[in-house]
């Protein structure tokens, strides 16, 4: 019973320090402020296209190729981390507490792109009918040492389905974000 608590309370601070990183530039917190960047909407595609209204959510189910740029990220950090908050479900109009893996590639810099696969959780019960939009938010994480950030401070993400996944995915300008902190 006390670890549900500590546990729903823990996720409850992370959606919190999460809605107040989008909201502002920075959150103070007991380890020091942490830095957010949420890139621009020019600088979000869906297959090289900039969806007509990139706040709103974009659903792909097949191979698409996400991107994201983002400016003035640090170079003199230890690290920074790609907060991925798309959402999922299991087909279109489908149900809530699904989870899903991708591959995430980010530009280094020496100039090449190094692929990780991240883990998109959905703490949700999973429930398979049409949960209206319903528990889709998930939640994935990746770190990038400092020291791979391209010396000029721009960084380009890509977001790809896992290959063989059937989950569907929709992604808008704001579901991935850089934070870090000095």
């Amino acid at each position: 019973m006390c670890m549900k608590k500590i546990t729903r309370f823990g996720l409850l601070v992370t959606i919190l320090l999460q809605f107040f990183a989008i909201a502002s530039a920075t959150v103070s917190n007991p380890y020091g402020e942490i830095f957010v960047n949420t890139g621009q909407n020019g600088d979000f595609s869906v297959n090289n296209q900039v969806p007509s209204d990139p706040n709103q959510w974009t659903w792909i189910s097949g191979n698409e190729e996400i991107r994201w740029a983002f400016y003035n990220v640090p170079t003199d950090t230890g690290s920074i981390f790609l907060s991925l908050t798309p959402l999922v479900t299991n087909q279109a109009g489908g149900g809530s507490g699904y989870s899903t893996i991708v591959d995430v590639s980010y530009e280094t810099r020496s100039g090449s792109w190094e692929t990780k696969t991240v883990n998109l959780n959905n703490p949700q019960m999973k429930y398979s009918g049409n949960s209206g939009g319903w528990g889709y938010q998930t939640y994935g994480l990746l770190e990038i040492p400092g020291n791979k950030v391209p010396i000029d401070g721009q960084i380009g993400v890509m977001m790809k389905k896992k290959q063989g996944r059937t989950e569907h995915i929709a992604v808008k300008n704001d579901c991935c974000i850089v934070e870090w902190h000095y």
